[in-house]
């Protein structure tokens, strides 16, 4: 959710594959993984405070679709974290 673009690419799905709502575009960007698997997992980034989005996206009408619907979710203590594991000293 960091850089959604960049890892779609880095694993070879068009972005024009990314359409729908959080739970027709999720199994799409994170393929052989089931959906309830990806709901526990939003669900902890968000009890964790790393998502600002609480789970229950998935159940709800969006006006956005796509990989639109990423957006801008991170919250600071998440893009910390992902600098953190990304980034040598």
């Amino acid at each position: 959710m960091g850089e959604p673009r960049a890892y779609l690419r880095g694993m070879g799905i068009p972005e024009d594959q990314i359409r729908g709502g959080f739970s027709t575009f999720f199994p799409v960007a994170l393929p052989g993984v089931p959906l309830d698997v990806i709901r526990a997992a939003f669900s902890d980034l968000h009890s964790f405070g790393f998502v600002n989005t609480d789970p229950s996206i998935f159940d709800t009408m969006t006006a956005g679709q796509g990989l639109q619907l990423l957006g801008d979710r991170l919250t600071p203590l998440a893009r910390a974290f992902v600098r953190f594991c990304t980034v040598p000293e």
